[in-house]
């Protein structure tokens, strides 16, 4: 997906057996082979929707038509993954 510079937003939205506050594991975001962010991420951390799993909001500095973002699953955390977001957070 090539994409310009700017902000954005990437959102996994599933179900998972976890409870709220518990571990998940980790995302990250990657751009022309160099790691751009990468946070852990806890089930229900948002509040908002308890679809969302995991989300991530980064900066590219320059266009790139190589991003990579991934989810990372903490062993023995069962997730069922329905959708994967990527948005634009410019204000």
């Amino acid at each position: 997906i090539p994409l310009k510079a700017g902000r954005f937003r990437v959102r996994w939205l599933g179900t998972t057996t976890a409870h709220a506050g518990d571990p998940l594991g980790f995302v990250d975001v990657w751009a022309d082979g160099a790691r751009v962010d990468r946070r852990d991420v806890f089930y229900a951390e948002f509040g908002a929707s308890e679809k969302l799993l995991a989300e991530i909001t980064f900066e590219l500095d320059k266009p790139t038509t190589n991003l990579e973002y991934r989810l990372f699953v903490n062993k023995g955390v069962r997730v069922i993954l329905e959708r994967i977001n990527l948005e634009s957070a410019e204000s």
